[in-house]
Formats: structure tokens, C-alpha cells, sequence
């Protein structure tokens, strides 16, 4: 690999990390983690006073329920009904 082809892939990949940085900020995005550690806490065995848990594990559930969110939120059937319990 060349030089330049190193840079455009450094590149690449600091441009993917801060798209990532800016969805962790955002409110769903934040409610969407708390969510997940509550769900993994919960689904955790015995009565444990703390958990480790992997952050692209956490981040992944996080992803999935907000992706979750978003589906219930579309308009079903279009109509004065809009968007259910959103």
C-alpha cells in the first residue's frame, strides 16, 4: 500500500469515528444507552453489584433499540392517526 493510500484510509477511518461520536451524542442516542445497560443489568443472573460490559456491546444494543424506537414511530397506515405514542 502507498503512502497516499495509507492517508486516505486514516482519513476515512477518523471520518467514520467522529460520525460515531456525533450519533452517541444525541438525545436518543443517550437515552438509547441508558436503556441498553439497564436491559443488560437486567438480564444479568444474581444479584451483582456492578457488570463489565464490552462499549461496542453496549453501543450495538443501544443502536438496535433506537433503531427499534424509530420503526414504532412511522405513521402506520398514514391518516389523522400519525405516529403512535410518539
Amino acid at each position: 500500500m502507498t503512502y497516499s493510500a495509507l492517508v486516505k484510509a486514516a482519513v476515512t477511518d477518523i471520518n467514520q469515528m467522529n460520525a460515531e461520536t456525533e450519533w452517541l451524542k444525541t438525545p436518543v442516542a443517550i437515552a438509547a444507552l441508558r436503556a441498553a445497560a439497564m436491559m443488560i443489568l437486567l438480564e444479568t443472573e444474581g444479584r451483582p453489584t456492578r457488570v463489565v460490559v464490552n462499549i461496542e456491546t453496549l453501543i450495538a444494543e443501544a443502536r438496535a433499540l433506537a433503531a427499534s424506537w424509530r420503526s414504532r414511530c412511522r405513521p402506520h397506515g398514514g391518516g389523522a392517526q400519525g405516529t403512535r405514542g410518539c
